[in-house]
């Protein structure tokens, strides 16, 4: 004898898949709003979303100096790593070492440019989007600003 089921109203807000076999059966239960997220790529589409991910881009925009310092440092150090004078670190090993570091990163945007493969933006209000494709000039200048901090900053 089967035991007897109780038989629920479906939610109309809620989407139920079962198992074709009974020995194995799962019950997956998707909210609609899980349903259009997954739609749209597993990302929820909102307008407080669009705006927040706006800002950040802004944000982003507004701290391309300080890339620019990060990407020296970080060239910097690797070159740091690649010396082996056997003694100490001197204030001269650090300036060539940013001199060098620069030069790298200034070859890798100019190439980047000839090769069309360059991308960084920074916001304009005029825009369409807000932000537009960064010039050659710009990003030299920005790379130039980054320097010249750092230099100023190690008494260089």
């Amino acid at each position: 004898m089967v035991p007897e089921q109780k038989m629920q109203k479906p939610d109309r807000n809620v989407l139920e898949a079962q198992s074709p076999q009974a020995d194995r059966a799962v019950n997956v239960t998707i909210s609609r709003e899980g349903l259009e997220s997954l739609q749209n790529g597993g990302k929820a589409r909102t307008y407080e979303g669009v705006v927040k991910q706006k800002e950040s881009i802004v944000q982003a925009s507004k701290s391309i100096g300080a890339g620019y310092g990060y990407r020296l440092s970080e060239e910097a150090g690797k070159l740091k790593g690649q010396r082996d004078n056997g003694g100490a670190y001197s204030l001269l090993d650090r300036a060539a070492d940013y001199v060098r570091a620069y030069g790298n990163l200034y070859d890798e945007i100019v190439q980047g440019y000839k090769d069309g493969t360059a991308e960084c933006y920074m916001e304009d209000e005029n825009s369409e989007t807000g932000f537009r494709k960064m010039t050659l000039d710009e990003e030299l200048a920005g790379l130039d600003k980054a320097f010249r901090k750092m230099a100023d900053g190690a008494g260089v």
